[in-house]
């Protein structure tokens, strides 16, 4: 068993985020995709919420907020640094960090689970993953039960039909200005990665799960795409695990 364990889904931006930060930091962990065969393991661990993604540390108490656990994961191990050198750049990372996790996730979504045919490829995304990776052999019920719960969702992560247009036009926006940076940059405050690129990569890379948003994505901005994958493939101090 490795040090760090973590619990999340590929479907979970935010386990996506917190994944990439431990494989930049070159930390071995457990890697446990939540399903039914782990919710024992899971709910020994859990706080309040019943929500991925969440981290059990060998120093620290269990946490399921993605931002302190990068805070902590920096204080741990500040090589390879995740902050800017510029201290100026280094508070915009963190409220650019905060825009990823609050804005666009919003954005993110909305994307998902408001229209088809993304809502329905979600929906079977995350059955599977209940089902340790395997589809079960009756599972349009389920499907639809999944769909349109998260539907039903949709007002309360505020993405509803009054700001459906404020929320497509902003992302987009945002992704095309992004991409015009990233063409002369490697990340967004240059050489190396911060929180900011952790948390923004990691919305765009569920968008590029979803039909719609990752045709929109391949065809405007070639620039955010391989930056939203990075690091999306697994590395060898990973161990996966059910």
């Amino acid at each position: 068993m490795n040090d760090y364990r973590l619990f999340g889904a590929d479907t979970s931006p935010y386990s996506i985020k917190v994944r990439a930060f431990l494989r930049y930091k070159g930390l071995a962990f457990d890697w446990i995709s939540r399903s039914r065969a782990n919710e024992a393991a899971f709910q020994a661990n859990a706080q309040r919420v019943a929500t991925v993604p969440l981290l059990v540390s060998p120093t620290r108490p269990a946490s399921q907020d993605s931002t302190a656990m990068l805070a902590a994961l920096e204080a741990d191990h500040p090589e390879p640094s995740a902050v800017p050198d510029d201290p100026a750049c280094a508070v915009i990372a963190l409220v650019l960090e905060d825009y990823g996790d609050e804005w666009l996730n919003k954005c993110m979504f909305q994307q998902r689970w408001s229209q088809s045919p993304d809502r329905e490829a979600a929906a079977l995304r995350v059955l599977t993953q209940l089902y340790d990776g395997k589809r079960p052999r009756a599972y349009k019920a389920q499907q639809t039960q999944i769909a349109e719960r998260m539907a039903a969702r949709l007002p309360l992560v505020g993405a509803n039909a009054e700001n459906r247009e404020t929320l497509d036009s902003s992302w987009r926006r945002f992704a095309l200005r992004l991409n015009d940076h990233l063409q002369d940059h490697l990340f967004i405050f240059g050489g190396r990665p911060s929180v900011a690129d952790f948390a923004i990569a990691a919305q765009f890379q569920q968008m590029l799960l979803d039909p719609t948003p990752a045709d929109w994505l391949q065809n405007n901005a070639p620039f955010v795409v391989p930056g939203a994958n990075i690091w999306n493939t697994r590395m060898p101090a990973d161990r996966s695990k059910t």
